[in-house]
């Protein structure tokens, strides 16, 4: 019996190893021409969650550790951040990293699967399947910062997605997200809005710099913007 059992062991992590090998070899998706189409975005992050990372670092992909070192830099000591879209939780790990070890993280994401790899890597303290096209399923004024990095893209600009950014955030908190070069002027309306409104103001804008460089379909044709606002 303990030779089979030890056996049976074996060749399960064979074919799991197997079947992470298939994963990794699959080709990356196009997400240059990607929609704001909910379902859309489920199903290609869904497909893409166990080998995302490998694919967007070889693309020269930085954007989550440029946002966490720009928190840090002007909110060193925030004692609870919402990551928003937090995929497979690079963006947890890189705020963890830039100094943030013991800070109260929630990340959230349309993609159950990429959630399950953020939470194999422990980075969040709860993860929440989100859905960003619709109002945040959490109280006014509950976190010291939100963040959303390279997710803007597949968000409709008419969902009122930042006032629900803001909704969330404390007084005085800050909210840090990036946006693709040309999907800029799709957000600057309710961004002038919420500034015009007193609600938020600007702290630090960085960019165009490189977002996915070695990506075929962005190169220098694509470039992205990051944004830290403080809310009043």
């Amino acid at each position: 019996m303990k030779g089979l059992l030890t056996f049976s062991a074996v060749a399960f992590s064979a074919v799991l190893i197997l079947f992470v090998q298939e994963r990794v070899a699959q080709p990356p998706p196009s997400i240059v021409a990607m929609s704001t189409d909910p379902a859309e975005s489920v199903k290609v992050y869904d497909d893409w969650a166990w080998n995302y990372e490998t694919h967007i670092r070889q693309w020269g992909y930085d954007m989550p550790e440029r946002a966490a070192e720009l928190l840090k830099q002007y909110a060193p000591n925030t004692k609870t951040i919402l990551d928003l879209g937090a995929g497979d939780g690079l963006s947890g790990v890189a705020l963890r990293q830039a100094g943030f070890e013991d800070t109260t993280m929630v990340g959230t994401d349309i993609s159950s699967e990429m959630l399950k790899v953020a939470n194999h890597r422990g980075c969040y303290d709860d993860t929440r399947l989100v859905n960003l096209n619709e109002p945040l399923p959490f109280e006014t004024d509950s976190f010291d910062a939100v963040t959303c990095i390279g997710t803007m893209t597949y968000v409709d600009p008419e969902a009122r997605t930042l006032e629900e950014f803001v909704r969330v955030t404390k007084k005085g908190g800050y909210i840090c997200y990036t946006n693709r070069t040309d999907k800029l002027k799709d957000w600057e309306g309710q961004e002038k809005r919420l500034e015009a409104e007193g609600k938020w103001e600007p702290v630090a804008k960085i960019g165009p710099v490189p977002y996915l460089p070695k990506n075929p379909e962005y190169g220098d044709k694509v470039q992205a913007v990051l944004y830290l606002y403080r809310v009043l």
